[in-house]
């Protein structure tokens, strides 16, 4: 195997997934997602229960990396896509074997995904990088690298 990184979740690592929006990361989540369902031989109930939460809280995440990073009006589709499965599929909360605070996540994601993400994306300790502060830093790499040529 390579060194090219293939999933960007990890809350420690300041340009993760997890605190940056990159269109390609969130897609490669959702995609996994799919690829995990597509490996199932032979899935008991239970199984595609346990899934469809992991698929359902996996576009939750995406949606809050969406909102956290301000990315809504310029990923209109992507956004809507996502808080669409958050919203539709929300009950599945209440069909898997997860804690209470889950399930309440799973209620208000129901109610309104993009409250739910305001909520949760104000009381996450590391705050998200905002898109047009992405933008900007990378500007700014790439004109300082202009610059020393």
């Amino acid at each position: 195997m390579g060194y090219k990184h293939l999933y960007y979740y990890r809350v420690g690592d300041p340009n993760s997934g997890a605190s940056r929006f990159k269109e390609e990361w969130i897609n490669s989540s959702i995609n996994a997602q799919q690829y995990i369902k597509s490996i199932f031989a032979n899935p008991s109930s239970a199984l595609l229960r346990a899934w469809a939460f992991s698929n359902w809280h996996t576009h939750c995440d995406a949606l809050n990396v969406i909102v956290g990073c301000g990315a809504e009006t310029e990923y209109q589709d992507l956004y809507g896509r996502i808080k669409r499965i958050c919203q539709e599929e929300a009950l599945c909360a209440f069909s898997a074997p997860v804690s209470l605070q889950q399930k309440l996540r799973g209620l208000m994601f129901k109610i309104s995904p993009y409250i739910a993400s305001r909520i949760i994306n104000y009381f996450r300790i590391r705050k998200f990088v905002k898109l047009n502060e992405n933008k900007y830093k990378s500007d700014e790499s790439s004109n300082s690298l202009h610059a020393a040529n």
